[in-house]
């Protein structure tokens, strides 16, 4: 089953924070680390779904 997210709702309001504001909530520096991880795999995925959307019509 696929999901209708990336982010839940507690790390789109750390990450708010930081963009909006320059805050470093809890959290922060975990998410940025997993983020720089995954950012290859994410940018592929989201590529992927953008493709078969297109196809799909």
């Amino acid at each position: 089953m696929a999901r209708t997210y990336i982010l839940t709702k507690h790390e789109r309001e750390i990450l708010k924070r930081f963009v909006e504001t320059g805050e470093k909530l809890n959290g922060l520096r975990n998410l940025i680390y997993i983020f720089r991880k995954a950012k290859t795999q994410l940018e592929e995925d989201i590529q992927l779904i953008q493709t078969a959307l297109e196809k799909y019509g």
